[in-house]
């Protein structure tokens, strides 16, 4: 009888912790700024707990992905970086590497179920992204 008790607790904890990323696993679209230029950043969240996100802007394209972590009773999502693309930046004057913080911290909610709101811990405008998945 102990195991069942064993048992019945391992599959709630699993089925809570599935819950907690299951709003996030989709894709994701957001029209904003940066360095006041226009952008497009698409964001894919995946069940098995990693993501990408390409961020398009006026003759630039950067992609990150990695895993991801989400932290329900902070309302927090954290990307761990994993690995980017491009490494270097060219330009009229030579080339420059390109480096990458080792991850995001975004406070989150969902105003709706296709909505998500993520604000950068380390400052900037909240980020509206609509589902497209």
């Amino acid at each position: 009888m102990r195991w069942l008790a064993a048992f019945i607790f391992a599959i709630a904890a699993i089925g809570s912790a599935m819950g907690q990323e299951a709003p996030f696993v989709g894709g994701w679209r957001a029209e904003t700024t940066i360095l006041d230029y226009p952008a497009v950043v698409e964001l894919v969240v995946q069940p098995n707990g990693s993501f990408s996100q390409q961020t398009q802007t006026a003759g630039s394209l950067i992609t990150i992905w990695g895993k991801y972590r989400v932290f329900a009773d902070q309302q927090i999502i954290r990307l761990d970086i994993e690995n980017y693309a491009p490494k270097q930046w060219c330009g009229p004057l030579g080339c420059q590497q390109i480096t990458m913080p080792a991850g995001e911290t975004h406070r989150y909610s969902f105003p709706d179920r296709n909505t998500l709101v993520l604000q950068n811990t380390a400052g900037g405008a909240p980020i509206t992204y609509r589902r497209t998945l």
